[in-house]
């Protein structure tokens, strides 16, 4: 939970992010629709916009000799997902712009975690229509990060 909780800290403390709903796991089902999506929750009534941190798998280093020094070959490495879900798409691509900025290639200690450096994999697009109504649905950006 450590990356996941570095990575939150960094967002959570950018004023432009604030107004979503930025969540460190996955805490609840999405609904979209007819579909499911159970990766945060998206309630009537509540934000429109969300931020979903997850960890898709830890590649662990089993000598932590050089724990806290700039030797990268003694620390295990974490590979994280972050959802960004808005119901407009030119929202949803500045939150994923400003989700990058604030993350991408950044070092140092957040939050007590330290982190010898993120980096920006790839990142994927979908669009869920809203079955509930005529003309609306949520877009759904996907980051991966090493």
């Amino acid at each position: 939970m450590s990356a996941e909780k570095a990575i939150y800290h960094r967002l959570s403390t950018d004023t432009d992010l604030t107004s979503s709903g930025i969540y460190p796991t996955n805490p609840v089902q999405i609904s979209f629709g007819s579909s499911q999506f159970t990766q945060g929750s998206y309630a009537p009534g509540t934000r429109q916009d969300r931020i979903i941190i997850t960890r898709n798998s830890t590649t662990p280093t089993d000598t932590k000799s050089n724990l806290g020094t700039n030797d990268t070959k003694s620390i295990d490495t974490a590979s994280i997902k972050i959802f960004i879900i808005s119901k407009t798409a030119a929202r949803c691509f500045q939150i994923a712009e400003l989700v990058r900025g604030r993350i991408d290639r950044k070092t140092g200690t957040f939050n007590g975690v330290v982190v010898s450096g993120v980096r920006y994999i790839d990142e994927s697009t979908e669009f869920f229509v809203d079955e509930s109504s005529d003309s609306s649905g949520y877009y759904l950006i996907q980051q991966y990060y090493d």
